[in-house]
């Protein structure tokens, strides 16, 4: 396997207690959102390793459904994905003010 600074920030989640479906979800949002070039806001959240892994630990729940939402959005691009991911609209405001509210 090729090791990449994203496969890297996965083993370091789950090295910090994350689990490892939650890593590897975290994993996908961390390296989409530098590879398709989401908003700065996204990027500047999944940027900060330290503060990611601290909010999965601390809310694994809220960070997955986060995690499903921007992947399946491609970083709130796209809202046909939030709706194949079977995200209502008041779950995605709730979890877009989660994500942008530190």
């Amino acid at each position: 396997m090729t090791s990449t600074p994203y496969k890297e920030f996965e083993l370091r989640a789950v090295e910090a207690g994350v689990s490892a479906e939650l890593a590897h979800s975290m994993y996908n949002v961390v390296r989409d959102s530098q590879e398709h070039d989401w908003m700065l806001p996204l990027k500047v959240w999944t940027g900060d390793e330290g503060a990611m892994i601290a909010r999965a630990l601390k809310n694994p729940t809220i960070m997955a459904e986060s995690c499903t939402l921007l992947f399946a959005t491609d970083g709130l691009m796209y809202d046909e994905g939030q709706v194949h991911a079977g995200i209502s609209n008041l779950k995605r405001r709730e979890l877009e003010a989660w994500i942008f509210n530190r």
